[in-house]
């Protein structure tokens, strides 16, 4: 790009230089552009990824949370099953209890 700006003011006289200059400011403009634009897309994208950021963070809070209530939930669950399991026991020894009182009385 540079040696055909090099070439134009050199070989063509006035007229080159002029259309050097014109080149050389119609890319400088392009490029000034370019990198406006590749800016803000990049501000964008960072503003997307904090966005993302915080609400991945949110999520991992909410999981957090979720995790601590399950295991609280499980050991209730397993204390709530270990008194079914006596109270199923104590029923089935009043019910022998009784099967033996039935049995005295069926006797007479």
């Amino acid at each position: 790009m540079e040696e055909v700006i090099t070439n134009l003011a050199a070989n063509g006289g006035p007229l080159g230089v002029i259309a050097a200059g014109v080149v050389y400011l119609i890319i400088y403009i392009q490029r000034k552009q370019t990198s406006e634009k590749r800016n803000d897309d990049t501000a964008k994208l960072k503003e997307q990824i904090d966005e993302l950021k915080e609400e991945l963070n949110k999520e991992k809070t909410e999981k957090q949370l979720l995790q601590k209530d399950v295991a609280y939930l499980l050991n209730e669950t397993t204390g709530i099953k270990e008194d079914i399991k006596e109270m199923k026991n104590t029923l089935n020894t009043m019910a022998l209890a009784l099967e033996r009182i039935a049995s005295k009385y069926d006797d007479k």
